[in-house]
């Protein structure tokens, strides 16, 4: 079925790890941001204390 249409395995493969790549990256980037958010408000209730 997939070669009447001109995609190989090797291509899906192809799609499947770059879609994983851009998911990771996504979740990691939203990692990072909920770290510095969190680091921010932290830093404010530190001020705040002196």
């Amino acid at each position: 079925m997939w070669h009447t249409i001109g995609i190989t395995r090797a291509k899906i493969i192809e799609l499947i790890y770059e879609i994983m790549e851009q998911v990771l990256s996504f979740i990691f980037l939203c990692l990072t941001g909920v770290v510095c958010y969190w680091f921010f408000f932290k830093c404010i209730d530190w001020f705040e204390k002196i």
